[in-house]
């Protein structure tokens, strides 16, 4: 398949891989020229060079959203190559089972620094160029349903920093409404990435059961039964690019139908 070209800029944090990198695809198919940022240059450059295969316009660019000058560098580099960011995909993310009883202040920090800070410096930045360019864009946050959540089960800190990244997204939406940009949050269940499979790990190695007993353990969650994918949260994406311009401020529940009291 070939993609269309245009002169819109997607960009998209963490989007070397994992439900990353299908936002990155489908910004391709949907005809933007994409710039992928990834603390992993190499899966960013290999995901461009496919992308770029199939008659897309896609760069990569080393940045990792916990440290404010990759940030700067990063956003710097794309204007300079680019001039210009239509859409913002805040991908990029950090979690983990850590225990909140146990863990260090470094490790509190480095949730809140890429779920919370460097989601707020990415959306500064792409805002500002926005505005100064009087382009109506999208900034488009990957939050969880564990922003919806008080489950120890899934982690104090990192509900906590989802909590947080909502909340970001809310006051962002409404600070930014008077210049036509939305902002919006993509919530995913449950999707298999290595993270997922180092739990699963843990769980067999626990001697609680199988891999197989952990993954149905995980589908009877979702009435839908069975897990999301990243081309499901991608789909989302592609959906609030093409139709959300009167939607904003809105949490997006990508998560099997289900259900938090």
């Amino acid at each position: 398949m070939f993609f269309g070209k245009s002169e819109k800029v997607a960009v998209v944090t963490g989007g070397g891989g994992g439900i990353g990198a299908a936002i990155s695809e489908i910004m391709a198919k949907d005809g933007f020229s994409v710039a992928i940022l990834d603390r992993d240059l190499d899966a960013a450059e290999a995901l461009a060079r496919e992308l770029n295969a199939k008659g897309g316009n896609s760069r990569a660019f080393l940045c990792d959203i916990s440290s404010p000058k990759d940030i700067d560098s990063a956003f710097d580099s794309i204007m300079d190559y680019y001039g210009r960011i239509d859409v913002l995909a805040n991908n990029a993310g950090a979690g983990g089972y850590l225990s909140w009883m146990d863990m260090t202040m470094e490790q509190w920090h480095r949730l809140f620094s890429v779920n919370c800070s460097g989601a707020f410096l990415c959306i500064q930045r792409a805002a500002k160029e926005m505005i100064r360019l009087q382009i109506k864009g999208k900034i488009i946050l990957t939050l969880s349903q564990a922003s919806f959540t008080q489950d120890e089960d899934i982690v104090v800190p990192y509900c906590t920093s989802k909590w947080g990244a909502r909340g970001l997204m809310r006051s962002a939406a409404a600070a930014l409404a008077p210049h036509g940009i939305t902002v919006n949050g993509v919530c995913p269940g449950t999707v298999w990435t290595p993270m997922m499979e180092g739990f699963c790990m843990e769980y067999v190695d626990s001697g609680s059961g199988t891999r197989e007993d952990y993954i149905k353990f995980i589908e009877r969650k979702y009435p839908t039964g069975r897990l999301q994918t990243a081309e499901d949260i991608a789909a989302m994406y592609s959906f609030l690019v093409r139709e959300g311009h009167h939607i904003t401020g809105q949490s997006l529940l990508v998560a099997g139908g289900i259900a938090f009291s």
